[in-house]
């Protein structure tokens, strides 16, 4: 079974940033399965392989998820948690 597509998820890059998950495309000569994402500061458009968005990676300091989903709902102890805290409107 698939998992539901997230799509308009957010996410926390292990080196810091905030993205948005727009959507998931087949790549039209190798059938691979891309993300494509936006920065949610500059709004720039990425794509990578989908194994490698949701792959766990390991450096010096950090092993985890390269993209780490914030919940539905945050709380202020949840955004702690992953190190981001928006500004105050």
């Amino acid at each position: 079974m698939t998992e539901p597509l997230r799509q308009f998820a957010t996410y926390r890059h292990y080196g810091g940033g905030v993205y948005v998950k727009l959507c998931e495309a087949e790549h039209t000569e190798t059938g691979e399965i891309l993300v494509i994402y936006t920065c949610a500061v500059s709004g720039a458009v990425f794509c990578r392989p989908k194994a490698m968005f949701e792959e766990t990676i390991t450096t010096e300091d950090y092993t985890g998820l390269r993209f780490t989903p914030f919940p539905q709902t945050t709380t202020k102890a949840i955004r702690k948690s992953l190190n981001y805290d928006p500004p105050q409107t």
